[in-house]
């Protein structure tokens, strides 16, 4: 048999190292037995051989090793106590008294320091709390309980000597405005504040008072983030006049960010305005009403895809009714009281809930079904015997990612 014969007519099983052969001979089996061995010996030379395989090697071994994160903690002085504290320790900054028109009015400096890292300095004003604090002959005079400071209150931050902007506090309340791009760790900045009644505070305003808190935030210099954002303010919002059934109202007038409405003459009319905004879920829609004069059927009411909160709201807390401003064969939901009314509309994808505060502080509510997005207005309505006077300003919408 040759060679090729060999390797052509046998069929090889290595995982148990037996062979099988059609036309084995007893000669032809040894040699094949021996050649198998050969075989089976190289293959396990080879793996042993190259297990045995060395190089020269060391190791050593670094112990103790750390990771530690650094610290960025903002310190408010307290001059009480005569330390550096944090909340809830920090007490009020900021005390204004005898406030009049267009008399300049500074707080004491305050002091604020960030431990160990850098940090930009951002400060914002919340909680506001207006109260009357007593009536004067003067204030009574003027038969407007208006107790709103901010609508008339102008203010501005130094930082460090240095003068900022000066801003309408009213427009800014919930936002963060900047202090500093960078305040070195551990070294402090005196911050002054400024205040100052503008000359459209009349006698209304004597004797009023405010309450805020100041919020300080530090955030590290390579942070590019706006601590505003997901909510984003809008302001110098515009309207359109929308026609109705009704006659329309006998004045209408723009005086800045100020929409004047009124009825002079017993009848019925109206005067609807819708926001050239289209707001959607998450939206909130803020703005002030001035209930000057009313007599007879009247009413100030939001206007939703064309449908009025007071005639669909489905829901309503604090036995409130459903929602407008004035009186119509009764006292309407919000209230039939003169003075300012600060509204709050929040959206969501399918309805309204809206937060009404009285000239007196008391807060009403009501909601209505909607459909998303939604188109927003305000209405000022008489009825045949009606007479009134409505005006809408300050109006803002803040638009949140995740409210």
């Amino acid at each position: 048999m040759s060679f090729k014969d060999l390797f052509t007519k046998r069929s090889l099983n290595f995982s148990s190292i037996t062979y099988s052969s059609e036309y084995e001979t007893p000669k032809s089996s040894k040699r094949n037995q021996l050649l198998i061995s050969l075989i089976t010996i190289g293959i396990l030379t080879s793996v042993i051989s190259a297990g045995t395989y060395a190089y020269f090697s060391d190791t050593e071994t670094s112990s103790g090793n750390s990771m530690t994160a650094g610290s960025l903690d903002l310190k408010v002085f307290n001059p009480t106590t005569q330390l550096w504290v944090d909340n809830p320790a920090v007490p009020a900054l900021v005390t204004i008294t005898d406030m009049k028109p267009l008399y300049d009015k500074w707080s004491q400096p305050m002091y604020l320091k960030v431990v160990d890292n850098p940090a930009k300095l951002w400060v914002r004003i919340t909680n506001v709390t207006c109260v009357t604090n007593g009536v004067t002959e003067p204030e009574a005079a003027t038969g407007d309980p208006t107790n709103w400071l901010p609508n008339v209150t102008r203010f501005q931050f130094k930082v460090d000597g240095i003068v900022g902007n000066i801003m309408w506090m009213n427009a800014y309340i919930g936002t963060w405005l900047p202090l500093t791009t960078t305040t070195v760790g551990g070294q402090h900045v005196i911050v002054e504040q400024y205040f100052q009644l503008f000359d459209t505070a009349g006698n209304e305003y004597q004797s009023d008072q405010c309450i805020f808190d100041e919020q300080f935030l530090a955030l590290q210099t390579n942070d590019d983030s706006n601590p505003n954002i997901p909510c984003i303010t809008t302001l110098g919002l515009t309207f359109t006049k929308k026609a109705t059934s009704f006659p329309e109202s006998d004045v209408f007038e723009i005086n800045g960010d100020r929409y004047i409405t009124k009825q002079l003459n017993e009848g019925n009319s109206a005067l609807q305005l819708e926001m050239d905004y289209t707001p959607s879920a998450g939206d909130v829609i803020e703005y002030d009403v001035d209930y000057l004069s009313g007599s007879g059927n009247h009413m100030s009411r939001i206007v939703i895809n064309g449908n009025y909160l007071d005639e669909h709201c489905w829901e309503v807390w604090n036995g409130s009714g459903c929602g407008a401003i004035g009186y119509w064969n009764g006292v309407h939901g919000f209230g039939d009281e003169l003075g300012t009314y600060h509204m709050k509309v929040v959206f969501s994808n399918t309805g309204v809930e809206v937060t009404a505060t009285t000239p007196s502080n008391a807060v009403k509510e009501a909601a209505m079904n909607i459909t998303s997005p939604a188109s927003f207005g305000v209405e000022s309505h008489s009825g045949h015997n009606g007479l009134f006077h409505f005006d809408y300003y300050n109006f803002r919408v803040i638009s949140c990612n995740d409210w």
